[in-house]
């Protein structure tokens, strides 16, 4: 092997390859990618509800797209569905962690209820916020689906997002061994 061939190899193995990079959630989208500024605002108001901060739901989509770099659309939109699953799912805590708190204060203003012993515990109010919850409503359970739903989805747009670009790049690489570029 000359000289040359053995100094424009490593170039040419070189050129393919990428070096993994901490994204970075404020860089440009790619060039290629179909989602843009105006859609993600687009989104975040068919997404996010008053009084939620349509910022905070942008910052996860930016943080996916940083991360995940969609280069078609089947993959931006794979991107957007993992944001909203992600979003709804950290919905759905917060209304957990707001339905104990009310309960929690409820049971505050209706009066002591509780003994001296057990008002040094302080699980002892969450304790009975949770049988009280459970005892009259299903908003528990149905917050428990929703949350195992919001997984679930999220999961597997993910999963999709991974075999798609895995095809794409298989069905990528065959082309250029086929059609070599000269």
């Amino acid at each position: 092997m000359s000289s040359e061939s053995r100094t424009e190899s490593p170039r040419a193995d070189g050129a393919n390859f990428r070096e993994a990079v901490t994204p970075d959630i404020n860089a440009p989208m790619p060039k290629n990618a179909p989602a843009n500024a105006a859609a993600h605002g687009f989104l975040a108001g068919k997404i996010v509800l008053p009084r939620e901060n349509p910022e905070l739901f942008e910052s996860i989509l930016r943080e996916l797209i940083a991360e995940l770099r969609p280069e078609t659309p089947i993959e931006a939109r794979l991107v957007e569905i993992m944001a909203v699953a992600d979003w709804r799912r950290a919905r759905s805590w917060f209304l957990e962690s707001a339905e104990y708190t009310h309960t929690i204060n409820e049971q505050q203003q209706s009066g002591p209820g509780l003994t001296e012993e057990d008002a040094k515990n302080p699980g002892m109010r969450a304790a009975l916020a949770f049988k009280t919850l459970n005892d009259s409503s299903t908003v528990l359970q149905n917050l428990n689906r929703y949350e195992v739903r919001y997984s679930r989805e999220y999961n597997q747009a993910l999963s999709l997002f991974l075999q798609h670009r895995s095809r794409r790049l298989k069905e990528d690489s065959r082309r250029r061994r086929k059609y070599p570029q000269t």
